[in-house]
């Protein structure tokens, strides 16, 4: 089936250097539509910097990244924006304007389209607010939110422009478990009721195991193996095992 399909993203041998240091070194990875694709590894291991390259905040080195099988080396910053227009971001840290209400922050990114009324701008906010479990917190204030409210503000600022890609940084970072538990789920009912195609990183192993169809372990920024969450419990790859069993003893050295 995948053979007659195009992936939605394709990284192909990407490097990103950072004052001297290679951060990404020939990564490789393939994404399907509505496929919920994990990288996980160490802090420092180049998985936020992977996200970036993938969006075009930054530019690669050397490599491709296609995204819808289009190439976004070498567009203009206002090629790239159309691209974008297909994914959105969730932040580490939210990354919420504080001085503006939940309302004035989920409808940021709907600014300039002159496509489509007050009204209906209106209608999206409320809609994506609700999708996320959030409704009636429009007048609120960023300060006035818990942790795993700002993040689930922050995912329908990003759903509101109705991307086709979703791209998650650790989305569960501090949360506690409950409301871990929430957001995990919003990510896989955005797969299952809208199609959505998402990528998450973080260093949560259990948690990305029992949300995402395939992993990757990224390591000295490498990625060194991809697989399913199964058969990365199952490997007999020294990192891979050594991380998913949180062991101190093997090559990852702190």
């Amino acid at each position: 089936m995948e053979s007659q399909r195009r992936p939605i993203i394709q990284v192909r041998n990407l490097t990103y250097t950072v004052g001297g240091e290679r951060v990404l070194d020939g990564v490789n990875l393939e994404v399907w539509p509505g496929e919920i694709f994990g990288v996980m590894g160490m802090s420092g291991a180049g998985k936020s910097t992977l996200l970036r390259n993938i969006m075009g905040l930054v530019r690669p080195d050397s490599g491709d990244i296609l995204v819808d099988g289009e190439s976004i080396i070498g567009l203009s910053e206002r090629e790239l924006n159309r691209v974008r227009a297909k994914m959105g971001m969730c932040f580490q840290y939210s990354a919420l304007f504080d001085s503006m209400t939940v309302r004035e922050n989920v409808l940021f990114g709907l600014r300039k389209r002159r496509d489509l009324s007050p009204a209906e701008k209106e209608r999206k906010c409320r809609q994506y607010l609700e999708i996320v479990g959030l409704a009636g917190t429009e007048e609120l204030m960023p300060a006035e939110l818990s942790g795993g409210m700002r993040k689930r503000v922050s995912v329908a600022r990003a759903l509101v422009m109705e991307p086709a890609i979703m791209l998650y940084d650790e989305p569960t970072a501090g949360l506690d478990p409950v409301m871990s538990a929430v957001i995990d789920r919003l990510i896989s009912r955005l797969r299952d009721e809208f199609g959505m195609t998402s990528i998450i990183v973080t260093h949560e192993v259990e948690e990305l195991f029992g949300l995402a169809d395939r992993v990757m372990m990224l390591y000295k920024g490498k990625g060194i193996v991809t697989d399913t969450p199964q058969a990365l419990r199952d490997s007999d790859e020294p990192v891979v095992r050594q991380f998913v069993t949180g062991s101190p003893v093997g090559p990852i050295r702190v």
